[in-house]
């Protein structure tokens, strides 16, 4: 604001000292030339002469608030480039060697800003080579785990062992030598696709990085581009799709040949066609790797060797997918329950099984026949991250289902401001749709990420002839 500020100024005043000395220039000429002390002619070249190199000055002014604004960013960066990092190498620390053994965690606590605890005495062992997931809801600890481990943060209490030494042990070069990291947002630089992919690994030869593109699945695409491997991408990959974009991400990965694959959401923002696409080929690229993965969606987890189930912080369920599906009472069944009964077709049609809608509370003692005649009649709702599903004071007049994606509730005070009440993951329900007499929404759902919904309109309520009533 201050550099805006100042730059605002330094235009205008300017602008204006120039436009009131033409004033006088012109004022105190005219005078002159009345009373016979200067000749119009002359007048009028030195006014000319004035208007030049007013111009040149104004030119001058109007590039100085943008260098103001540079000068106000290299700052900023400075500061950045000053920040002491919180995890550096203890000194003379030996290399880690490629991971052999497991990976563990023992009553380890941490907190982000020291008021609530992330994580909260977790302990949980990984055996090199298994593929596990991490499961639970919204800010029980799953991506403060794979920070940890990443050692960008250090533990509060606890230790991170991997095979049996402590992470801080240990250089960080050695320890993210065997690691590669797909995040649920994939950042390329506007570059060619051969550059994007050497970002993993600056010395790999082209032999390695085409190797690491047919690994990806992705390398049959890039020969039929115009440019071959020599495509610019555009910036943030804007001239690719997501799919494309997340392959070329795992061509990055792979080109490391990492002993521990990490996936953060990576597939959570595709669409369930790409994501399909993109889970096989994970699946075979991880074969012999230690593979942690953090999701929401259950689905993709089915066939992972173990999962870790967290809330607030803490393990709570651990074990095969089977195995927690089965559990009675447990949060793995709780969650797997919400994110069943949904089935998506092609267009844009979707159904719910009546099963499902009855686990809904406004809907549990709903007669059969409502159920049956809702349960074909939701419409199938794509949301780009970002944009409001509804605002505070819209009609109430649908109801959702959260198939794909994670949303935020928003309520405004009076004065405009927004606070974040709750979030919604996958299998959560939204929109107050079962009253007697419509009504005005009390807040605004605002997509986090890019969200597939199933949404009924209020006069497919009720099946045709009937008029039962909700509980």
């Amino acid at each position: 604001m201050r550099v805006g500020l100042l730059g605002a100024l330094t235009e205008r005043s300017a602008v204006v000292a120039l436009l009131l000395l033409e004033l006088l220039v012109i004022g105190v000429g005219a005078r002159l030339a009345f009373e016979g002390a200067l000749s119009v002619g002359s007048l009028i070249a030195f006014h000319a002469l004035f208007r030049s190199l007013s111009d040149y000055v104004s030119s001058l002014v109007y590039w100085t608030p943008l260098l103001l604004q540079g000068s106000g960013g290299l700052r900023r960066v400075k500061e950045l480039l000053d920040e002491k990092p919180q995890v550096v190498d203890a000194p003379e620390a030996p290399p880690l060697p490629r991971l052999q053994g497991a990976i563990e965690f023992q009553q380890v606590t941490f907190s982000y800003g020291g008021q609530q605890r992330n994580l909260d005495g977790l302990s949980l062992r990984i055996q090199a080579g298994q593929s596990v997931a991490l499961v639970g809801p919204s800010g029980s600890g799953k991506s403060t785990v794979l920070a940890l481990m990443m050692r960008f943060y250090d533990p509060e209490s606890g230790v991170v062992r991997l095979d049996g030494r402590d992470v801080r042990e240990a250089p960080l070069s050695s320890l993210y030598d065997q690691m590669a990291v797909v995040f649920q947002e994939t950042f390329l630089l506007n570059t060619t696709i051969y550059e994007n992919i050497r970002m993993g690994r600056l010395d790999a030869t082209r032999e390695q990085i085409i190797e690491a593109a047919r690994a990806a699945e992705i390398h049959d695409l890039i020969e039929t581009l115009p440019g071959g491997y020599d495509t610019v991408v555009g910036e943030r990959g804007g001239r690719l799709s997501g799919g494309q974009r997340q392959r070329i991400a795992i061509a990055r990965a792979m080109v490391r040949d990492p002993a521990i694959l990490i996936l953060d959401e990576a597939t959570s923002a595709l669409d369930p066609e790409t994501e399909a696409s993109l889970n096989k080929t994970l699946a075979r690229v991880a074969r012999g790797r230690t593979v942690l993965q953090v999701t929401h969606r259950l689905a993709s987890v089915v066939d992972t060797d173990r999962v870790f189930v967290l809330e607030r912080g803490r393990l709570v369920e651990e074990g095969p997918h089977q195995e927690l599906a089965e559990k009675e009472g447990g949060l793995y069944r709780k969650l797997w329950e919400k994110q069943g009964g949904f089935t998506l077709q092609e267009g844009e049609q979707g159904t719910v099984t009546p099963e499902r809608l009855r686990t809904i509370p406004a809907l549990a003692s709903a007669p059969d026949a409502l159920l049956q005649a809702m349960a074909s009649r939701f419409v199938v709702e794509m949301h780009p991250a970002g944009r409001d599903v509804f605002q505070q004071g819209d009609a109430d007049d649908r109801f959702y289902l959260l198939a794909r994606g994670e949303i935020s509730i928003l309520a405004r005070s009076p004065c405009g401001q927004e606070r974040e009440l709750t979030r919604l993951d996958e299998g959560d329900h939204l929109g107050e749709v079962f009253l007697d007499s419509p009504a005005a929404r009390l807040t605004t759902a605002r997509t986090r990420s890019p969200c597939l919904l199933l949404s009924l309109r209020r006069e497919h309520l009720r099946p045709q002839g009937a008029a039962p009533q909700l509980a």
